[in-house]
């Protein structure tokens, strides 16, 4: 029922963190019963809310710098002419705005289409926002250091008591789609796919049909990101050839 509900088929989720990550959901939601939440299904405007909290958001800017100078090096040799970009399962905005300060001093910002998607409309709000989490704020600025940025922090955001939110014109180039990825039946195919650490909630066999998806979404010699802490499951090995081990990068064959 929650998979016909929402559109994401969480039955194929690992299942220790689905029983987690609901019991936190429906907590969090103020949902203290079964037929509750049965009821509630049939609401738009719940679903949506529940989407939004399933997901598991970055908490901060520039995640792994030693992955992010990889980024600095690899685009502009690969890609000085245009770059796609998917984020086919986004959670959160961090990885986003990282990408678009990476461009724009790269002088690649005009040069990339990226797509954003999120099975939520929340998800996507907050995304579009560009608002990142204040308390983070000494993290993402060393983050930002480390990762051998050029200027100032304070040249991409603007800060103020209550938030800190990324410079709308770097956005100029993003799409949103409320959609969830495995269910987008468009041909589009993309330079760059970000998906650095989501196949770690998913079961084994959802992971298979996921890697193999984002392959057929690839260019030819299209890059997939999958995330230090993840690794690409045994069916997938003959599709990808392996860029970078150590920041887990990934080139289509």
């Amino acid at each position: 029922m929650v998979d016909e509900k929402t559109g994401v088929v969480f039955s194929r989720y690992g299942l220790s963190f689905f029983r987690r990550r609901l019991s936190f959901v429906l907590d969090k939601l103020l949902v203290k019963k079964k037929q509750q939440f049965v009821e509630l299904l049939d609401d738009p405007q719940f679903v949506d809310r529940f989407c939004y909290n399933m997901s598991v958001p970055v908490a901060e800017l520039f995640r792994d710098p030693a992955y992010w100078r990889l980024m600095k090096k690899i685009i502009p040799q690969r890609y000085s002419d245009k770059i796609n970009v998917w984020f086919p399962d986004i959670s959160s905005g961090e990885e986003l705005y990282g990408l678009l300060i990476i461009l724009s001093q790269l002088g690649l910002l005009d040069k990339a289409a990226i797509n954003v998607q999120h099975s939520s409309q929340a998800g996507l709000d907050a995304i579009a926002s560009g608002i990142v989490t204040p308390k983070m704020d000494e993290i993402n600025r060393s983050n930002f250091e480390r990762t051998q940025m050029t200027g100032s922090f304070d040249d991409y955001f603007a800060k103020s008591d209550f938030d800190c939110k990324i410079n709308a014109d770097l956005m100029r180039n993003v799409t949103f789609e409320k959609k969830w990825f495995l269910n987008d039946v468009s041909e589009t195919k993309y330079d760059l796919i970000f998906f650095r650490n989501n196949s770690l909630l998913f079961g084994k066999e959802l992971q298979d049909d996921v890697f193999a998806f984002l392959h057929t979404r690839l260019n030819a010699n299209g890059l997939l990101s999958i995330g230090i802490k993840d690794s690409l499951p045994a069916s997938a090995k003959t599709l990808y050839a392996l860029l970078n081990a150590d920041e887990q990068v990934y080139m289509k064959n």
